[in-house]
């Protein structure tokens, strides 16, 4: 390698390169050496149990958001089913259509659509 460089840069300059490169390799060393001897591990312990609380945090947020996701589905399950049994029990297409518009109006995402608002008893 010392050759290469040589040819390279010149036999003068693969001296002063290496020297320095030593010099940047000690710096780096002990700065690395610092950080492990004065308090390194216990600031690695700080971060590593701030980043178990961020993750358990998560955790906890992911968990509600399926249950609510889960409650919500459940809920339109149950709208739907009562629904189908109004719609096959009604005796004609006019309670069928009614009926339709009953449970649809029901579900959060159209409730404020201009034909549910004028099925609501109190607008």
């Amino acid at each position: 390698m010392i050759r290469f460089l040589d040819g390279v840069l010149g036999p003068k300059s693969v001296k002063p390169l290496i020297i320095i490169l030593g010099v940047i390799l000690a710096v780096c060393a002990f700065g690395v050496a610092r950080c492990i001897w004065k308090g390194g591990a216990a600031q690695q312990a700080e971060q590593t149990t701030k980043s178990g609380e961020a993750l358990a945090d998560a955790a906890e947020n992911a968990v509600e958001t399926v249950t609510n996701a889960h409650a919500r589905e459940a809920s339109i399950d149950t709208i739907v089913e009562e629904a189908a049994k109004e719609i096959d029990n009604a005796p004609s297409p006019e309670a069928a259509r009614a009926a339709t518009l009953r449970a649809v109006c029901v579900l959060e995402e159209y409730r404020l659509d201009p034909a549910c608002t004028v099925q609501q008893p109190n607008p």
